[in-house]
């Protein structure tokens, strides 16, 4: 655990000098990590035995990633213990005596029963801070059931407002609930726990729930701030940002391309409706009460017009030449065409790595001036780690060795 009060080198990030255990197996607790460990946190990985995926990413085929191949895991180590054993679960509590921050996603309840519940950790280490991410909360008459991002999305209401007029809800990655909400959520729980406790408050639980942040999100939208002002809840593809109105939204080209279209301020469509040589189309920009009511009629035959001007050119044509009127127009790209485009490139989200030609590094999108993440390491071997991380703890090389099959290791 880091000294409060001192100044630590922070040449690998801000984080430098804290210590995070992660517990966790699914992509959000695992992005939630790799937040900590790109700003210089030394996160220690904690699989129980069987949960690491045997997959090589690089190098020889013997050399095999632990828990989720691939830049999650960057920067951190790994040892697997099992909890259920003794031995594992006494090398997991020295762990916790010299950590700062323990993740874990199980159902509330579970890591109680295994003994390594927030209290139990609390009484060994009273500055913990216990990032707990659960679907609907640590309490309450939910709190015990399974879900997933799709579920949570149907729970606060945000699935609901997905896809187009009088269609089913459409089914988005799970960027929503698992990574936007709770991963999101779960990295500012922790750092204002860290605050709290450089401020003398000790440690504390940060309870995260997948429901109840997908609804914090929810309630920023103009759409939602519209209805707590008293205005009706909108239906399905019924507002000014579900591409319904013809100033916002998805437009096919002569290639079958699309561009992304975001004229929502005035201005903006107005310009548009210039370069495309309709400038009497003006008159149907954004108007406030858009989040709160569908388009008429005339507003859905305006979309059609337009529609039908924009799919006259390649998408290339339009791009060139709505380029000289500055407006928010994009393509609409795959993934190999984000990690070729320019600006994407100069910010560093995606550098080729030195292991083969082809690998993409992903890159760290928040951007410190004075103390910057790094990528330190790839990620880890499975059990790559456990010898230091034991002599670490003050086990001998040789009890280290003898603990091999106790604790859950290979």
């Amino acid at each position: 655990m880091a000294e409060h009060g001192t100044r630590p080198d922070l040449s690998s990030g801000p984080l430098t000098g804290i210590t995070v255990l992660d517990l966790t197996t699914a992509s959000p607790g695992l992005y939630t990590s790799m937040i900590l460990a790109d700003m210089g946190a030394e996160v220690i990985k904690i699989p129980a035995p069987g949960k690491a995926r045997a997959k090589a990413t690089s190098g020889p085929a013997t050399e095999y990633r632990a828990v989720s191949p691939g830049h999650l895991d960057r920067n951190k180590k790994s040892i697997r213990l099992n909890l259920k054993k003794p031995a594992g679960k006494e090398v997991f509590l020295r762990l916790v005596e010299k950590a700062d921050v323990v993740i874990e996603g199980f159902r509330p309840g579970v890591t109680k029963r295994l003994g390594i519940g927030f209290e139990t950790l609390r009484a060994k280490n009273p500055g913990l801070i216990y990032a707990a991410m659960s679907g609907y909360g640590q309490d309450g008459p939910s709190a015990l059931r399974p879900g997933h991002d799709l579920n949570y999305l149907a729970e606060s209401g945000i699935l609901s407002l997905l896809g187009p007029r009088g269609s089913t809800p459409s089914v988005p990655l799970n960027l929503v609930a698992d990574l936007g909400a709770a991963a999101a959520h779960t990295v500012a729980g922790i750092l204002l726990a860290l605050f709290a406790r450089e401020r003398g408050h000790g440690g504390q639980l940060v309870d995260v729930s997948y429901v109840d942040t997908s609804i914090a999100l929810l309630s920023a939208t103009p759409t939602a701030r519209a209805h707590f002002d008293g205005n009706p809840w909108v239906e399905r593809g019924g507002d000014a940002m579900s591409g319904a109105f013809a100033y916002y939204g998805l437009y096919a080209t002569a290639d079958d391309e699309l561009l992304s279209v975001g004229c929502l301020e005035p201005w903006f469509w107005t310009r548009f409706c210039e370069a495309i040589e309709r400038p009497e189309l003006a008159e149907f920009a954004f108007t406030p009460d858009h989040y709160s009511r569908g388009p008429n009629d005339d507003e859905l035959r305006i979309r059609d017009e337009v529609a039908k001007i924009l799919a006259g050119r390649t998408a290339r044509e339009w791009l060139n030449h709505l380029a000289k009127y500055d407006l928010p127009v994009s393509p609409v790209r795959g993934l190999d065409e984000v990690a070729r485009d320019p600006q994407t490139r100069h910010r560093g989200m995606f550098a080729l790595t030195g292991d083969t030609p082809v690998e993409r590094r992903l890159g760290i999108p928040i951007v410190l001036s004075e103390t910057p993440g790094t990528i330190r390491s790839a990620p880890p071997v499975v059990d790559g780690d456990a010898e230091a991380i034991l002599r670490g703890l003050g086990y001998s090389e040789e009890e280290a060795r003898s603990l091999r099959g106790e604790i859950g290791l290979g």
